[in-house]
């Protein structure tokens, strides 16, 4: 499941910040993806909460800016954004099937609030 694999990334490089800076802990890490049908806030925030039990990033609250999803219609090429992810959408230029494009688990990691310690 790509979505476990994310969210262990960001909890690794949100640990390797905490103890870069010698912080206590994070408190909000701010980040961007694209809308998914596998992942919403409070999944998203669960999953973490779940992979973070017993680090220094326990308590710390996701804060998702969410990218709209962009398709491609496999007719014409018209590009299509939608904050809604569906499997796939009628275009709106042609009537035809447009597609999600690879960008469906695109993720960044924006910010990391850090609380504690020396810097």
């Amino acid at each position: 499941m790509h979505e476990v694999s994310m969210i262990k990334k960001i909890l690794e490089l949100t640990l390797r910040q905490i103890e870069e800076h010698h912080a206590e802990s994070a408190s909000v890490i701010r980040i961007s993806m694209a809308v998914s049908d596998h992942l919403n806030d409070s999944g998203a925030q669960s999953l973490f909460s779940s992979l973070a039990a017993h680090t220094a990033a326990k308590h710390a609250q996701l804060a998702i800016h969410w990218n709209p999803a962009v398709y491609r219609c496999v007719a014409c090429g018209e590009q299509i954004s939608s904050l809604a992810f569906v499997p796939y959408m009628d275009c709106p230029v042609c009537g035809k099937m447009a597609m999600p494009g690879p960008q469906t688990h695109e993720w960044s990691l924006d910010e990391i609030v850090l609380e504690g310690g020396a810097e």
